[in-house]
């Protein structure tokens, strides 16, 4: 059987091609971190969602019908995985995003590239480095800087960073279902089965929480910006070049998403931090860039 355009291209298209499109997906992941922010002072964050993916995933069926064919026939078990924590990762941080800042929601979502490597050893059984374990340790320090504070003497923690940090891990599990699937796969199978889990999941979840009819400009730019940027081209394109990447790499290239979520936010949200929370931006940040750089990366690296 011949391989299909988008199989073709993805075995042939160089890394550094790669790479910049993944970067620029992480852009957009980013943009929309203010945008939501505004439309949950508008509507439920599971409504939000499930909207969301619902149009997200009727938008790829019209776009690949026999791809959406498929995706019902094969595969099931990648999606459901995949589909599963993309599902609760989305849940975790939109939910976190109405209690903290964009800015905090973002950097504290590109803790995936120190979860990343982790979950790899464990499920992958690719055991990390000492220098992971360095990683881990900074990027729990950079948190508390962060996301704790004092309060008339007592330690206050901030619930919605919290619930952002277990959406990096439902991230990073997501990442590493990709690794494992999608270079056996096509990836446009692959992300409609992922969009069609998550939306299913929260359509389920949706009844739980008071529903209202999505209105105003700031409700539906905050939705087609993330159904059809985020999701349908984000998540794609992720989906598509994990085939030749790590997921390490992708992991360190896509936590430019918190730079990004930072820049918007700034100019979009007129959101401002304290010197004590750059610190820990930074103190993440340095996270980042020690994982990225322990050793090069390799399509089957951890």
């Amino acid at each position: 059987m011949q391989p299909s355009v988008s199989e073709s291209s993805s075995r042939h298209a160089p890394p550094v091609a790669v790479e910049l499109v993944l970067i620029f997906a992480a852009s957009i992941w980013g943009f929309t971190f203010p945008l939501v922010k505004t439309a949950l002072h508008h509507i439920g964050p599971i409504e939000f969602l499930a909207i969301r993916f619902v149009i997200a995933t009727v938008a790829l069926v019209l776009i690949w019908p026999k791809a959406a064919l498929e995706a019902l026939r094969t595969g099931r078990k990648a999606g459901l995985l995949a589909g599963g924590f993309l599902g609760l990762g989305h849940i975790l941080q939109t939910t976190g995003l109405e209690r903290t800042l964009s800015t905090h929601a973002g950097f504290i979502t590109g803790l995936y590239v120190v979860f990343t490597p982790l979950l790899a050893a464990l499920f992958l059984r690719r055991r990390p480095g000492g220098v992971v374990v360095f990683a881990v340790v900074v990027t729990v320090i950079g948190m508390a800087l962060m996301s704790l504070n004092f309060s008339g003497g007592e330690l206050v923690v901030n619930h919605g960073d919290l619930l952002v940090l277990g959406c990096a891990v439902a991230y990073a599990g997501q990442i590493i279902a990709i690794a494992r699937y999608a270079p056996e796969m096509d990836p446009r199978v692959l992300l409609i089965q992922q969009l069609a889990v998550t939306a299913v999941m929260l359509l389920v979840l949706m009844p739980t929480q008071p529903i209202v009819v999505p209105s105003g400009g700031a409700v539906w730019n905050a939705l087609l910006a993330c159904a059809l940027g985020s999701s349908a081209f984000g998540i794609g394109v992720q989906t598509w070049g994990q085939r030749l990447i790590s997921p390490t790499r992708a992991a360190v290239i896509f936590a430019s998403e918190a730079p990004f979520a930072a820049l918007f936010a700034h100019f979009l949200a007129h959101e401002r931090l304290p010197g004590r929370a750059w610190a820990g931006i930074a103190l993440i940040g340095v996270s980042i860039v020690v994982v990225a750089v322990r050793r090069p990366p390799a399509p089957h690296d951890a």
